[in-house]
């Protein structure tokens, strides 16, 4: 009994670590696939360890569903809740639509992050009290990992010092809404700044504009591509001039979702740092 509650610990722990990898890093794949990669890898060695070594076959399923049962539990369930097929990977291209279109704010991050510092803990509890050897090294090593992410992304999301929905209307992206997010927002959706479901409101990416004293200034760009009037009259937003980023719009497509960073100088102008193609 003692070994199932420890497999079921463990597979809610490996669905919640992956899931906040996944939101914490706004959608990235990359470190949520490799965290399930390493522990499905660990529990494969044990499992054909067992079956080379010629134990009972009692033990072999044993260890079956309390090291890799687990993993796949938490892929599954990951993989429900975010599309995100964890163990295959595709070719064709994925579809913006399977990107959450609400946003988290740093209020939540900050939320994730503290969880994933509780998991970590949980995780290295867990791997110390129901494994032994390489198993409980991988456990402790896999725990220490997570806890340091968690922490270098805590003082990194510190930074950010406001936040604001840029949303653009028409083809050319030549008309300019601000929402402000409240610090206290944990969650903001659409429907918060726009509700006319006439046209479709597309995700196509976040900016960050770093200051000298390195505070960041968080920009969430959703975009009306309609050459249509639209009226914006009743929308809880405020209308723009323009952004200080202008030039560089035309890295924002339909369909794809972009992170880029932007050094701004006390005079308003934005020097390119980095970009990174989410989806």
């Amino acid at each position: 009994m003692q070994e199932f509650i420890g497999a079921f610990l463990s597979a809610v722990s490996y669905f919640i670590t992956t899931y906040f990898l996944y939101r914490i890093f706004g959608g990235r794949r990359t470190i949520p696939l490799i965290f399930l990669a390493v522990i499905f890898l660990n529990g494969m060695l044990t499992f054909v360890g067992a079956i080379i070594n010629q134990m009972e076959f009692q033990v072999i399923l044993l260890v079956f569903m309390t090291q890799v049962l687990p993993v796949l539990v938490a892929s599954f369930f990951f993989y429900t809740v975010t599309g995100v097929r964890p163990m295959i990977r595709f070719r064709f291209r994925r579809k913006i639509k399977e990107l959450p279109m609400d946003i988290q704010t740093k209020r939540q991050t900050i939320y994730a992050i503290y969880g994933l510092m509780g998991i970590s803990v949980v995780i290295g509890v867990l791997g110390f009290l129901f494994s032994t050897g390489v198993t409980m090294i991988l456990s402790l090593i896999m725990s220490g990992v997570l806890l340091i992410i968690a922490v270098i992304l805590f003082f990194k999301v510190r930074h950010i010092t406001s936040e604001s929905v840029i949303l653009f209307v028409g083809k050319d992206k030549e008309f300019v809404y601000e929402f402000k997010i409240l610090p206290e927002k944990t969650k903001v959706l659409v429907s918060d700044f726009y509700r006319n479901p006439m046209f479709i409101v597309d995700k196509i990416g976040e900016i960050d504009l770093i200051n000298d004293l390195k505070d960041i200034e968080k920009h969430h760009l959703y975009w009306i591509a309609t050459s249509s009037k639209v009226d914006m009259s009743a929308e809880q937003v405020k209308k723009l001039s323009d952004v200080p980023y202008r030039n560089h719009l035309d890295r924002f497509e339909k369909y794809h979702f972009k992170h880029v960073i932007f050094k701004i100088g006390k005079t308003g102008h934005v020097d390119f740092i980095k970009e990174t193609t989410i989806r």
